[in-house]
């Protein structure tokens, strides 16, 4: 992604912690345009798979997804993947929102 035309003015990549509370991700994603979201945790053997795997992909992506809709600068958009999802995770999702 680094060697996309205009990245190194215009793209910033972000290492930070699924778990943070959403105020963290505020100031994360404070003035960017778009937020791409591929963060999910990775065990090859977890204790616990729900535990270990689920709950902290769910989190995470609720708190990106809570500071993304009260940010004032990213502008939201379905991807087409988003838009074939089917009902069951389209539910998923609007349960998210604040």
């Amino acid at each position: 992604m680094t060697s996309l035309p205009n990245a190194s003015s215009s793209l910033s990549l972000v290492k930070a912690d699924l778990l943070d509370r959403p105020e963290k991700w505020e100031e994360i994603i404070e003035g960017c345009d778009y937020v791409l979201h591929t963060a999910s945790p990775f065990i090859l053997k977890p204790k616990d798979a729900h535990k270990d795997l689920v709950v902290p992909a769910l989190k995470g992506t609720e708190n990106v997804l809570l500071a993304v809709a009260k940010s004032k600068t990213v502008k939201v958009r379905g991807g087409e993947g988003a838009k074939k999802a089917g009902a069951e995770r389209q539910q998923h999702i609007a349960f998210l929102s604040p």
